[in-house]
């Protein structure tokens, strides 16, 4: 944080920048990433102070930003990208130290991964518990199986089997994009968490589609078999039965190990891979979209939900066994999840490309606790990836660039200077949709207390309600924007996981679309949760250089422990204060989970491979460093960012998003060089203006969403950039339209033009 001679105030809520304070992530910034930090309102201009010298390096605009939430100024940084530590200096405010380096966020990887082994469930912690529960048992048809492993779920003892197969599927694709960059030990580190969970998931699986469904042991046992506390866990809940949403979790973190596996541990994907086909194989012969939409429960997942990981594990299924089926299955499910995506602009608001919980389009997701939203969005970009020439491939990459620019970069505005990525539109008709029953909140009033002084009343719910939608940001006289949730409960209270969980999805879209800005916004709202908020705080216990203890009952506070993450009341604003309470302030692994996978997507840099006969080199627009590749092929990671490229006599930009594989055809004797504006001739027709520079003749790839286009099927690219008009025809005014300019020659080089 931030301080002054005069000592620092901090408010429990809202937006407003404390004077004497800077909020900035506090683990620092990469040299080629966005570097932002908010102030209150005060001087024209900030410095960027050597923490150990003290010397001033550079002297920038402090820009004002006054609007609805305060007066502030924006500390953009961006362009210093000399490795260092640092402190920024506003007026008389001095920020505490903090790194530029390529590797700023790894201790905060590090401290993630130590409390996911703190979370350990069945292992000895030191200095926190022996091996633990492993006398509680599941019994299906006469065989008993301890089911202690995995982790822990939160504060308390408990273990969610969808927590821990998201757990490791994150953890495998943190593992696979640290390797990449060249972190052979963490990355190591990454893989024994996730083999620790995987353990769990395959000795739980006691038949096809066969699991057990829950541990609700939340208490310590002496952990020895065939003493007076033994559990065995018979109810419905905690039973083994068949629970397709964990079947679909199992398969999806089944079939994604098996690539990181395979030549690891053949017998142990072997296995794995015999369980998720005979598991896939019953699920998706009963996949059939539910006729009605009731309100859901606060751990009940949605149809999107659903069909959102389905899709995402049948691309997963076909990427491990390489068989058609499972493409055909992937696609037919995707059929689905674009059928409740929304692509319209309603009543004419500027935001759109959010989901419905349902087939019928009834109920908008809102979510409030458990966050899924980042399945539809991985599913598309892993549709995109796996099957590119696939003709709905256009539907899937459309989906990815609506929701990335009309739900996070339009939404994202309605927070400035922070820009984190908002929760939900809501329609003033969801006031009085039947909401679900409360039976936590109900079950805690039973005894009045401070939190829950009386059991939930439906009129006193319903006013809050209101209160909360007034707050948000209006789209008009029917639709509101929330950019925290809107609590109808005591329970689902803790903003974060949402939060982490939509910014997995804008990194899948900015990694299928080549978007560098998009994966500028995805670093953006990591570092809000590292302290480029409000209040100057991590999120992560024992990251940075302040934050709150997080809520625990049976577990101390770990480093890199995360709790649900920031509340808000009758504002549509953060609270944060220093109150460790349930629920929002618990620590819980699935937040955890949600870092996890955020970082195998931001900040991890882009790979680059290809030919380029007569060598190439790209220099970073930002940090202006150089990577030059020798004749002949290339395999590179580079940071994600705008480059200028080289090649021959060839000059280009070229954009790369973090998570991002690109293969690329460099040779300056065939190459072209795509850009493109639209406009309205005189004649009131939509028109594409082409342009086109470099060397050869060239096949255009040309695919459309919401419309259709009329132009040349060949190009001839030269030194002299040539324009050709394409005449564009939107199908449906009420959508955004898009359309994807490529060639033959380099077919995964897609150059997109959209308009509204």
């Amino acid at each position: 944080m931030g301080h002054s001679e005069g000592g620092r105030s901090e408010q429990p809520k809202g937006w407003a920048i404390a004077p004497g304070t800077i909020a900035f992530s506090h683990v620092g910034y990469q040299p080629a990433g966005p570097k932002i930090a908010i102030a209150h309102e005060g001087s024209h201009s900030f410095q960027i102070v050597e923490a150990d010298s003290n010397q001033v390096v550079a002297t920038l605009d402090a820009a004002p930003v006054i609007n609805s939430r305060g007066s502030y100024r924006k500390l953009d940084f961006t362009s210093f990208s000399k490795p260092g530590r640092y402190r920024l200096r506003h007026g008389s405010t001095n920020s505490d130290p903090f790194l530029i380096s390529d590797d700023a966020w790894e201790p905060v990887i590090e401290a993630t991964l130590n409390a996911f082994y703190g979370l350990r469930c069945g292992f000895p912690v030191p200095g926190v518990q022996d091996a633990c529960h492993r006398d509680v048992f599941a019994l299906y048809k006469g065989e008993k199986r301890s089911v202690e492993g995995g982790w822990h779920d939160a504060a308390n003892l408990t273990q969610s089997p969808y927590r821990t197969h998201l757990s490791i599927y994150a953890l495998l694709d943190l593992h696979d994009a640290l390797k990449l960059r060249g972190k052979s030990a963490l990355a190591e580190r990454a893989l024994e968490e996730a083999l620790w969970g995987l353990d769990w998931s395959v000795r739980t699986r006691f038949a096809p589609a066969q699991r057990a469904l829950y541990n609700h042991v939340s208490y310590w046992t002496d952990s020895k078999v065939g003493t007076a506390d033994d559990v065995i866990q018979d109810d419905e809940r905690s039973s083994v039965g068949r629970d397709d949403f964990q079947n679909i979790l199992g398969v999806l973190a089944g079939a994604r190990s098996v690539r990181t596996l395979r030549t690891r541990d053949a017998k142990l994907a072997s296995n794995v891979l015999k369980a998720a086909r005979e598991d896939f194989a019953l699920v998706a012969a009963a996949i059939q979209p539910p006729k009605d939409a009731p309100p859901l429960e606060i751990n009940q997942p949605s149809w999107r939900d659903f069909i959102g990981y389905a899709t995402l594990a049948a691309v997963e299924m076909y990427r491990a066994t390489g068989e058609r089926q499972y493409a055909t299955e992937a696609a037919r499910f995707a059929k689905w999840l674009v059928a409740i995506q929304e692509r319209t602009f309603i009543d004419g608001i500027g935001i759109t490309g959010y989901f419905y919980e349902d087939a019928g389009r009834t109920r908008i997701v809102h979510e409030y606790h458990n966050s899924f939203e980042d399945c539809g969005l991985l599913a598309f970009s892993a549709l995109c990836d796996a099957l590119p020439d696939h003709p709905d491939w256009m539907d899937w990459y459309a989906g990815l660039a609506i929701y990335a620019d009309h739900f996070c970069v339009t939404g994202s505005e309605a927070s400035g200077p922070f820009n984190i990525i908002p929760a939900a539109v809501w329609r003033k008709s969801d006031l009085d949709a039947p909401q679900p029953l409360d039976r936590t909140g109900m079950m805690l009033a039973q005894k009045p207390s401070a939190v829950f002084p009386t059991p939930p009343m439906p009129d006193v719910i319903r006013r809050q309600m209101q209160q909360q939608y007034d707050a948000g940001t209006s789209l008009g006289p029917n639709h509101t924007l929330r950019i925290f949730p809107l609590w109808y409960d005591h329970v689902r209270k803790g903003s974060s996981t949402v939060h982490m969980s939509k910014t997995i999805g804008l990194g899948a879209a900015a990694a299928t679309l080549q978007r560098a800005d998009l994966s500028d916004l995805a670093a953006r709202q990591v570092q809000w949760v590292l302290g480029a908020n409000p209040f100057s705080r991590s999120l992560l216990y024992g990251v940075g250089n302040a934050f709150w203890q997080n809520f625990t009952v049976a577990l101390p506070n770990f480093v890199g422990g995360m709790s649900l993450g920031f509340n808000s009341y009758e504002e549509d604003a953060p609270a944060w204060g220093n109150n460790a309470v349930f629920p929002y302030k618990e620590m819980w692994v699935y937040s955890s989970c949600r870092m996890a996978m955020n970082f195998s997507r931001v900040g991890i840099g882009a790979r680059l491979k290809g030919t380029a006969p007569q060598g190439a080199e790209f220099r970073n627009s930002r940090t202006k460093k150089t990577t030059r590749v020798r004749p002949g092929k290339f395999d590179l990671q580079l940071d994600a960012g705008r480059y200028d490229v080289r090649y021959g006599s060839i000059e280009r930009q070229l954009a790369v998003a973090d998570a991002s594989s690109v293969v690329l055809s460099l040779d300056p004797l065939r190459t072209a060089i795509l850009s493109a504006t639209s406009r309205l001739t005189e004649g009131g027709r939509h028109q594409i203006d082409l342009t086109v520079s470099g060397a050869g003749t060239h096949e255009l790839t040309v695919r459309t969403w919401n419309a259709a286009v009329s132009g040349p099927k060949q190009v001839i690219a030269t030194q002299t950039a040539k324009t050709y008009p394409i005449s564009l025809e939107i199908t449906d005014p009420s959508k955004p339209w898009i359309v994807a300019f490529g060639t033959a020659n380099e077919p995964h080089n897609i150059m997109t033009i959209s308009g509204n």
